[in-house]
């Protein structure tokens, strides 16, 4: 038990970091980056039983500060009961919905030409 992880956001990219959901077996903090100091804000969250589900998700706000930049991957630490980081890491950024929606856009339309050029080629 006491295990968990850290997620931290760049003190000059993030701001108003707020846990939204996390499943009952973990308590989710979260503190904002402080610009004075300076110094990173961070998602943390604390294991509350062994074994401590993974199969749901954790969401966390924030506001970008990073303006028209696509926010980044964010580094972690992962810990055991004594505090002791055992593993850290980076997390895969996540591409914005109109970008997604733009490359399935694109792929149907390759999609779609593909389909014609065969179909001409069938009628020649």
């Amino acid at each position: 038990m006491d295990e968990g992880f850290t997620i931290w956001f760049d003190v000059s990219l993030y701001e108003q970091i707020t846990p939204i959901s996390a499943n009952a077996d973990w308590d989710p903090l979260a503190w904002d980056p402080d610009p004075w100091l300076p110094d990173d804000g961070a998602y943390d969250a604390m294991a509350l039983t062994d074994a401590a589900s993974l199969a749901d998700t954790f969401v966390v706000s924030f506001v970008w500060r990073g303006g028209t930049d696509v926010p980044g991957s964010q580094f972690f630490d992962v810990y055991d009961a004594d505090l002791n980081v055992i593993e850290s890491g980076e997390t895969a950024p996540v591409p914005e919905p109109g970008i997604v929606i733009l490359i399935g856009i694109g792929l149907l339309g390759v999609a779609g030409l593909g389909r014609k050029s065969q179909r001409n080629f069938l009628t020649e």
